[in-house]
């Protein structure tokens, strides 16, 4: 009798199935699932009004389908991500899948605003866009890396997934995009720093990282993308490090980088919000200025217009009054 394994009091439970230490990694990766859903959520809710405003003025083009590709992706990533702790689910193969598809759709979409911003820097150079371009395709291609690189298993038949295996060169599918977003930041750098005022004659380490000196609009790019810039940089060495080290286990590296793809995606949602809306607003600003001096010039045309008028009455009864006395002092006259 002693040698027959005792019956679990509720199998129902997934944490009976669990080693102690695991179950424990289980539990904090759900809490951070939950956490970082919420702040996804409010992120996206604090944002209505603006989104709307987007809405109604912008046109549709690519990179209005990517601003929002990258925050439902996002969201939805995260969703799935809480759903495989919390929810049942038949088949981890397939949210495994399903995960790494809106992850990948995210990151990509993200990416895109700033390759659309580097284009639009370098307009006028076709060379320059099509290298960025390619670096976004490459960038694809290691974001794929993930779909053979993680690895989730079924929790005993109780509808739980559990990761399972994190591959070491899962590691590229951060670094390649660090690469990118690092090029992009150094040829926006390079093509907006001659813009700067009459005042800083000479480039120097702390104009590079201070944008006061910019024109406004150059001023606006420089520091959204130094923000995203940061925080993609933290971001990417710490995911890095955690896959490289052996000791850390899977289920920490795949839950690092839940709260990094919603933290990315806002900030470059963030980053091309706000830059829309400044230019929305100048030039809602330049209209109102051109309204008010049509205003000013038509009232001003309307004074002088009835100065004149009333000089040439006041000309005209003078006139009249003298011709009338004339007539008067010819009738006396005769007589």
């Amino acid at each position: 009798m002693d040698g027959l394994p005792l019956p679990l009091p509720n199998p129902v439970v997934y944490l009976n199935y669990l080693e102690p230490n695991i179950a424990f990694e289980y539990e904090v990766t759900r809490n951070i699932y939950i956490a970082t859903l919420g702040v996804v959520i409010w992120d996206i809710l604090s944002c209505v009004q603006q989104d709307w405003k987007l809405l109604s003025v912008s046109k549709p083009q690519p990179v209005f389908f990517a601003y929002h590709l990258s925050r439902w992706c996002a969201l939805v990533f995260n969703v799935i991500s809480v759903l495989g702790h919390t929810g049942p689910i038949s088949n981890c193969r397939s949210m495994a899948i399903s995960m790494t598809v809106f992850c990948v759709v995210s990151v990509m979409s993200s990416d895109f605003l700033f390759l659309t911003r580097v284009c639009a820097v370098y307009y006028d150079n076709k060379l320059v866009c099509f290298v960025f371009i390619l670096l976004w395709i490459c960038n694809a291609g290691a974001l794929c890396l993930l779909f053979t690189g993680i690895h989730f298993m079924e929790i005993a038949h109780t509808e739980k997934c559990i990761t399972t295996k994190g591959e070491k060169y899962v590691a590229v599918s951060f670094l390649v995009p660090l690469f990118f977003d690092t090029m992009v930041y150094i040829a926006i750098m390079i093509k907006l720093l001659p813009s700067r005022k009459q005042n800083e004659k000479k480039v120097t380490r702390r104009s590079i990282f201070r944008v006061e000196s910019l024109p406004r609009l150059s001023h606006a790019i420089m520091r959204g993308g130094q923000q995203y810039y940061l925080i993609k940089v933290c971001c990417s060495v710490i995911m890095t490090i955690l896959w490289l080290i052996p000791s850390i286990p899977s289920t920490f590296q795949v839950a690092s980088s839940v709260p990094v793809i919603g933290l990315t995606s806002s900030m470059a949602c963030r980053v091309y919000r706000k830059l829309k809306l400044e230019m929305l607003d100048k030039d809602e600003e330049l209209r109102a200025r051109e309204v008010t001096a049509d205003a000013v010039f038509t009232t001003c045309v309307q004074a002088s217009l009835t100065e004149v008028l009333s000089a040439k009455d006041a000309e005209a009864a003078t006139r009249g009054y003298f011709e009338s006395g004339r007539r008067s002092l010819q009738i006396i006259g005769s007589d």
